[in-house]
């Protein structure tokens, strides 16, 4: 996780009484950003992550701010190409599972920005984690007709083909090893993008959070994220390339 004590100053806005000046200086900084209005949609991306999260919290932690920082490019960590060192063996040890999922949700929220969602208004960033440690970011993109609309788990699959897989069979590769899910409000990967998953690696990580960090376990323990495996949690019985043998 980024030092949040080195941005600016953000990280002394832990208080809920002082969300309002950590508001303030993230808008100030949007105003220095803005031409022609089109950071509209992210002031009103971050405003209700605020709201949302202020709902739920009583005061802001290291990752509430290091998380809504990304909304604003001065303050924005630079989105991570490659996980350093990793080894795809590492998902098989619990701490280093932990810091790796977490570093992949970073990338998430900050692909989530660019989120393209001026009809749901509901934002959500994808990163995709490949055996090599490289990382691949997508967000939702909507669409005035509605089911043109792509969301963020297939644009992180569509670039991963067009920018990495050239065409080669995913059930071969097993390139993908998992894919980190921020929304806000909670939800898991829709029908289409599951079935868009399981063609590329059935036994991939799906880990999810939602952006207060509000994840609650079968115990109802608060939890930073959910990880599940797509084909024995989220699509049993999958229909997939072997299908067609």
């Amino acid at each position: 996780m980024a030092d949040t004590t080195a941005v600016s100053g953000l990280a002394i806005y832990k208080n809920k009484d002082n969300w309002t000046s950590f508001e303030k200086k993230m808008n100030e900084d949007f105003n220095k950003e803005e031409v022609d209005g089109e950071l509209q949609e992210v002031r009103n991306g971050f405003k209700a992550d605020c709201t949302h999260i202020k709902d739920k919290a009583s005061s802001l932690s290291d990752k509430d701010i290091t998380w809504l920082k990304q909304w604003s490019t001065t303050y924005q960590d630079p989105k991570i190409e490659k996980l350093k060192g990793f080894k795809d063996t590492d998902l098989d040890d619990e701490p280093k599972q932990d810091a790796i999922f977490n570093a992949l949700l970073l990338e998430a929220q900050k692909a989530r920005t660019h989120s393209y969602s001026p009809y749901s208004k509901f934002q959500v960033g994808a990163a995709i984690l490949l055996k090599d440690g490289t990382i691949v970011h997508g967000c939702n993109v909507e669409n005035a007709a509605y089911g043109s609309t792509i969301c963020a788990e297939r644009t992180a699959m569509v670039n991963v083909v067009s920018k990495i897989n050239r065409g080669i069979r995913f059930e071969k590769t097993k390139q993908i090893v998992a894919i980190a899910l921020v929304l806000r409000g909670g939800g898991t990967p829709c029908g289409s993008c599951r079935q868009m998953l399981y063609e590329a690696n059935p036994n991939m990580y799906v880990v999810k959070s939602d952006i207060d960090g509000t994840d609650k376990n079968k115990d109802g323990k608060v939890i930073n994220f959910t990880v599940y495996n797509l084909g024995k949690d989220l699509l049993q019985d999958g229909f997939g390339p072997e299908s067609l043998r």
